[in-house]
């Protein structure tokens, strides 16, 4: 590097010249474009392995946990209720076939009636069981509907997969138990900016403001994030 004040020459790394002290003005560095910054995403070894179908399955999938715990929580409830029906009617009618077997019918006769009665007590217990069920089912999907819907809109929905940009992050807490939820704001290569809701937790320590990479979205949730140096 030449001196502009004594002409010597210095160190290309070198910041003041050695012999007269003159402090060089180091080239500024040249920030990238939004425009250059997407087009290395795109040419990245990240962003080509996104679009593999290998790729895309491993990205989380919404949890059926909510849907599993109202099913089981179903069928014990429907199970109970049937219980709770059908024991009593079945005691009452077990009570007076003994009493009325035991004064007017012999036991040759006595035994097809019995096993006649229990067989009806299953089949009743079959049609309370599926009665309930349905009713308890219809009544619960009607109260969930709104969780059911938005689980089942995130299942159907494709991922997406595009190159993009954190901008800013946030963090929304709610509720005695102060649950957080984590969002993230992207900038997409069109120049649109959108907030996604974090799928898991995690992600929200490993994305960094500015930080550019590889979206994978189902509907308005991040489900995943592959960083690219550029």
């Amino acid at each position: 590097m030449k001196c502009t004040s004594c002409g010597a020459d210095s160190p290309a790394e070198a910041r003041f010249c050695h012999y007269c002290g003159g402090q060089f003005e180091l080239p500024m560095p040249q920030r990238q474009s939004r425009a250059e910054i997407f087009a290395r995403i795109k040419a990245s070894p990240q962003f080509l392995e996104g679009q593999t179908p290998e790729r895309i399955a491993k990205v989380p999938k919404p949890s059926t946990a909510s849907k599993t715990l109202f099913n089981v929580f179903s069928y014990l409830l429907v199970g109970k209720i049937a219980m709770a029906i059908v024991v009593p009617i079945g005691f009452v009618l077990l009570f007076g076939f003994i009493m009325f077997a035991g004064s007017s019918l012999s036991p040759s006769s006595a035994l097809p009636i019995g096993l006649l009665l229990v067989g009806g007590l299953i089949l009743f217990m079959l049609f309370v069981s599926m009665t309930l069920g349905i009713v308890v089912r219809s009544f619960g999907n009607h109260v969930f509907s709104a969780i059911f819907k938005k689980q089942e809109e995130l299942e159907k929905a494709p991922v997406e997969v595009q190159p993009a940009i954190a901008i800013a992050k946030r963090t929304h807490v709610w509720g005695e138990s102060a649950r957080t939820q984590y969002f993230v704001t992207f900038e997409l290569e069109d120049g649109q900016r959108k907030e996604y809701a974090l799928w898991y937790d995690t992600m929200y320590g490993r994305i960094a403001e500015q930080d550019a990479g590889v979206l994978f979205s189902r509907a308005d949730y991040a489900a995943d994030f592959d960083l690219v140096t550029v």
